[in-house]
């Protein structure tokens, strides 16, 4: 509870500046994306979810499990309906058949390429790109990228994310 506390605080400082922060562990990962710049509501407005309504905000959330009911990311962002330019997301990943967490090398990579599980995930979000390769979201700072790649009919193939400090 703590930690949470603390994490609502460090999300919804109008002091802080733009940042993409990764906070690696055995069990996940956890990437917070807030700041004073475009990137966390660039991701809430590539997520195409209907919003719910949680007092002064407004949340997105995307959670997606394997078939085998295992974790693999959750992604919730929350933007004030008071300051609509005041957003922030957490995306946490779970090492998984889907999902890789190297907390040693602080990156993670998370490939869906189930051909069921590919299309229902990026029917979640927006893209732009060429019709090979849609980006749904590239940091300023280039550490998070989530991005479709389409197969030659234009179907999705699969869904990615990628995360890594900067060296």
């Amino acid at each position: 509870m703590k930690i949470l506390g603390i994490l609502v605080a460090v999300l919804f400082s109008l002091n802080s500046f733009a940042e993409t922060i990764g906070m690696f562990s055995s069990q996940q990962a956890v990437v917070i994306i807030q700041g004073q710049d475009t990137d966390a509501k660039n991701l809430y407005d590539a997520m195409k979810v209907t919003p719910v309504e949680d007092g002064n905000r407004l949340q997105k959330e995307l959670v997606h499990r394997t078939m085998q009911a295992e974790d693999v990311f959750s992604l919730l962002c929350t933007s004030s309906q008071l300051n609509p330019d005041l957003v922030s997301c957490t995306l946490k990943v779970f090492p998984s058949s889907q999902a890789i967490v190297n907390t040693e090398s602080r990156w993670l990579h998370v490939g869906i390429n189930d051909q069921f599980d590919a299309p229902s995930v990026a029917r979640d979000f927006n893209h732009t790109g060429d019709r090979y390769r849609g980006e749904v979201f590239k940091s300023l700072d280039e550490k998070l990228y989530i991005y479709k790649t389409f197969d030659r009919r234009g179907d999705v193939a699969s869904f990615t994310i990628e995360f890594k400090e900067e060296e």
